[in-house]
């Protein structure tokens, strides 16, 4: 083929060819653009979604736990709280006695001497119990009235066979502490 354009043609035609060149490449290159924008944006839009989500498991994966831990806790307090109001139940029932011990051996005259004392609950009262024995009955009279008389001791009562012998008597008397 032979060219038989003039020098300028021919430079305008290569001008051109140039131009749409230039003019493809960069559609080309702005559609590469385009697409490498769209593909970021999508990994983007796909990598937080996965966040996203993966928050969403944490956090109910935490409220499970706390829960299972709060219902732990919870548990652990029921079973502490138990413990305490046992304890406290039985600090409340317990007989402090030792006061009221020594108000009665006070009471009680030297040639009388304690054998047994014991202590028993009863209807919310403290019932004690007191065997012994007594040289003679004028001594067993003088303790039985000092009982009568403490003003913390109410239902003094001597047995029957605490009255039988003049001498050498072994007795049994009972009583209340009035509740304080």
């Amino acid at each position: 083929m032979i060219n038989l354009l003039p020098p300028e043609k021919k430079k305008e035609l290569l001008h051109n060819k140039t131009e749409r060149l230039i003019i493809i490449l960069g559609v080309v290159f702005l559609t590469f653009l385009i697409s490498l924008t769209l593909v970021f944006f999508l990994i983007e839009a796909y990598l937080e979604s996965q966040v996203v989500s993966k928050e969403v498991i944490l956090e109910i994966n935490q409220k499970e736990y706390e829960s299972d831990k709060i219902q732990n806790l919870k548990d652990k307090i029921g079973e502490y709280n138990e413990n305490l109001f046992e304890i406290s139940n039985f600090y409340e029932n317990q007989i402090y006695f030792s006061d009221n011990i020594d108000k009665v051996v006070n009471l009680k005259l030297n040639d009388i001497s304690f054998h047994n004392f014991s202590l028993k609950k009863e209807e919310e009262k403290n019932v004690f119990y007191i065997s012994g024995f007594s040289k003679e009955r004028g001594s067993l009279v003088s303790f039985r009235e000092s009982l009568r008389q403490e003003s913390m001791i109410e239902n003094v009562s001597f047995s029957p066979l605490s009255w039988a012998k003049p001498q050498n008597i072994d007795f049994q008397v009972t009583f209340n502490f009035k509740n304080e």
